[in-house]
């Protein structure tokens, strides 16, 4: 769908769909860097490969996505990678942590996926250092509004509401919506008052 090999671009507020390969690429070769881009705001779904895949760099981060009935909702490599405040549905694989150095993983939702799994180097040696794992929703229903439909906003009752961590870099939700709207964000690209 898109594929950056630069530093410090911004994708926001796109859609990727049905590509062969990739929604969002961010790739380059050594001695290029790929470094403090944005992945926010985005609907990347019924992708062949990932939703995204943020393959080298250093201070990429990728919020308020929705990644959706991809064979991979999103790969995460580089170092100091923040995935923050992401709706994952759908897909075979939710989120593939892998050659990561200090990644952070907070304030996902990943459902009807198989929740974060990370590849290893041959003989065993885990590829990861540093990973962070917080508030992250993989283990119960958030109560989407119609996930069959694409509304992945929040019911009344959903797990995700009310449960995360305060990020600064995650002001508003997909909608525009202020965080927090209740005593703490909440989980997912949406918060509950969206559908209020």
């Amino acid at each position: 769908g898109i594929y950056i090999g630069t530093d410090n671009n911004v994708i926001d507020g796109c859609e990727f769909s049905h590509n062969r390969g990739l929604g969002i690429h961010i790739y380059t070769q050594a001695p290029e860097s790929a470094d403090n881009n944005t992945i926010r705001n985005c609907y990347s779904h019924h992708n062949g490969i990932a939703g995204a895949i943020i393959a080298v760099g250093t201070s990429n981060v990728a919020y308020n996505n929705i990644l959706a009935n991809n064979n991979i909702g999103i790969v995460v490599r580089g170092t100091n990678t923040r995935i923050y405040n992401n709706t994952i549905y759908g897909n075979k694989a939710g989120m593939d942590v892998s050659n990561a150095t200090n990644a952070q993983t907070k304030n996902n939702i990943i459902y009807q996926s198989s929740a974060i799994t990370g590849r290893v180097k041959r003989g065993g040696a885990p590829t990861n250092t540093g990973l962070v794992l917080s508030n992250n929703l993989t283990d119960a229903d958030p109560l989407f509004v119609d996930a069959a439909a694409g509304d992945f906003r929040l019911k009344a009752g959903s797990p995700a509401i009310d449960t995360g961590a305060t990020l600064k870099e995650v002001p508003a939700d997909f909608d525009s919506v202020a965080r927090p709207q209740g005593v703490a964000y909440d989980l997912g690209a949406f918060e509950y008052k969206s559908i209020r």
